[in-house]
């Protein structure tokens, strides 16, 4: 049985593992021996390293699927009470109460979740951001602007007496499009930690289909975007009230795939962060993993 015979710090803890089996395990925190030496070797070894805090990654991933899902339901709420209420041809308070509640609590629970994500990628988690690199900044980024793009839009809801009524028309689904942009930042960030925590939990399918969820995103809420602008304009502008309309019922439809989509999320995400709690995988079935 090879033992370590020089010198070697545990990655995670400090212990000295001289004398330890190169198969066996920290005798202090568990970690096993062969993330310690993957430490100090070359940097394609670097993503075989174990993670010094799982559990604080898994929260971080599990905070962005369902933070995701949260805003989505609550902000898309509105939107498709005032479409029904304008099928139906009338008017409801409503939808402006679930307006105003769903950006506030959007607006925390973005903020909560930008926090959990900069306490799971700190210094420590050398090996992890390294592999990140610069998405760490932009998951975080657009998380900041997405939670300050929902306070924001909440304001609104209190200055739009100030507003015409073209914009006080729209700005439920204003509301919604000005924050894409950081909900599209936060989602690539977090679709390349996909990747990373995949491949280091060998999570493979459930990371990819988590990734394909994010995709899936991105394109809906862009789509949504392009008809939610396009629905004031065609009604305010150009007098076209049934192609705003329609417009409108568009928006909504994708909207509900937007729902679909934050929901798959959140299902993968689960399994991929329950995957990173397991022990760490062995660096001779890491290599030609199948990503």
């Amino acid at each position: 049985m090879e033992t370590i015979r020089t010198r070697l710090p545990c990655y995670r803890c400090g212990y000295d593992l001289t004398g330890q089996p190169v198969d066996g395990r920290c005798p202090e925190c568990r970690l096993a021996v062969v993330s310690s030496l993957a430490a100090g070797l070359e940097h394609a070894q670097h993503e075989q390293v174990a993670l010094r805090s799982p559990r604080r990654v898994a929260v971080a991933l599990l905070a962005g699927g369902l933070c995701t899902l949260a805003c989505v339901a609550l902000q898309l709420g509105a939107p498709m009470l005032l479409t029904i209420d304008s099928f139906l041809g009338r008017t409801s308070a409503l939808p402006f109460t679930v307006r105003k509640i769903g950006w506030i609590i959007s607006s925390l629970a973005l903020a909560i979740s930008a926090l959990l994500m900069h306490a799971a990628v700190t210094p420590g988690e050398a090996a992890l951001r390294r592999e990140l690199g610069g998405w760490r900044g932009w998951m975080l980024l657009g998380t900041w602007t997405w939670s300050l793009a929902a306070a924001a839009a909440a304001a609104m809801q209190w200055w739009q007496v100030w507003l015409p009524d073209s914009l006080r028309s729209a700005l439920p689904w204003a509301g919604l499009a000005i924050q894409l942009p950081g909900m599209a930042a936060m989602l690539t960030g977090l679709h390349v930690l996909l990747a990373i925590t995949g491949r280091r939990s060998q999570a493979f399918t459930e990371a990819r289909s988590a990734r394909q969820s994010v995709q899936l995103l991105n394109a809906t809420a862009a789509l949504a975007l392009v008809f939610s602008v396009a629905s004031p304009i065609l009604q305010y502008k150009l007098g076209w009230v049934w192609l705003a309309v329609t417009s409108r019922a568009l928006a909504a439809c994708l909207a509900a795939l937007l729902l679909f989509g934050a929901a798959y999320l959140v299902t993968n995400t689960w399994w991929v962060a329950r995957a990173l709690l397991l022990p760490p995988m062995r660096m001779d079935r890491a290599f030609g993993s199948p990503d």
